[in-house]
């Protein structure tokens, strides 16, 4: 079992003594960043990440754990594309923080399959997680759902995944929280209010 955490210029952990770099200031970023971990239980936490750059992590086998929110529980660090894959073993998780956030956002999206806005200007592309959590923020905050990711089967017809169980945590400000599309609806979705007169169309 494993834990580590991406930087927009650094990988740590995951066994390893030392850090990787990938970026330093004033030169050009590595445009592909591909993690492939093995079949442990393992903790992945990602901060950051640098504009023009992807990157993509394969969890493998194991119980894996997801987590994308920087030290203020923001996704405001996020500016590189994310490409988050459980593996098809396992039960993994993935938590995408934005709980630190005192601003308005009015473009965060729940799609099938990914996750935009919220302060992050780049898309959260995620596959094979048993669970999902969005914490929202303390702003006022207008979330359109347009669908949850669903069953996956393989090619034998085989159900490899069986849908991700959905979880909206909503904070202290009125939020809007619109289901623009419930037949995109595809698993298990759960809206926690926050009692502040939020509204949910």
């Amino acid at each position: 079992d494993n834990t580590g955490t991406f930087t927009s210029s650094l990988l740590t952990g995951f066994g390893a003594t030392g850090g990787v770099a990938f970026f330093e200031s004033g030169e050009d970023p590595v445009e592909n960043v591909v993690l492939n971990l093995g079949s442990g239980d393992d903790t992945v936490n990602i901060q950051s990440s640098h504009t023009g750059m992807e990157f993509a992590i394969d969890s493998g086998q194991g119980d894996d754990t997801f987590t994308v929110s920087d030290s203020s529980s923001t996704l405001d660090q996020i500016n590189g594309k994310l490409i988050l894959d459980g593996g098809t073993l396992g039960n993994d998780s993935l938590l995408v923080s934005d709980s630190g956030d005192s601003d308005d956002n009015e473009d965060g999206q729940l799609n099938s399959g990914s996750i935009s806005g919220f302060g992050a200007t780049e898309e959260i592309s995620y596959s094979n997680m048993e669970t999902l959590t969005v914490d929202l923020g303390a702003g006022i905050n207008d979330v359109a759902i347009n669908g949850t990711s669903g069953v996956v089967k393989d090619g034998n017809n085989v159900i490899t995944h069986n849908g991700t169980v959905t979880t909206l945590n909503i904070n202290s400000g009125v939020d809007t929280i619109s289901v623009a599309n419930v037949n995109g609806v595809s698993s298990q979705l759960f809206i926690n209010g926050g009692n502040n007169g939020e509204t949910l169309t």
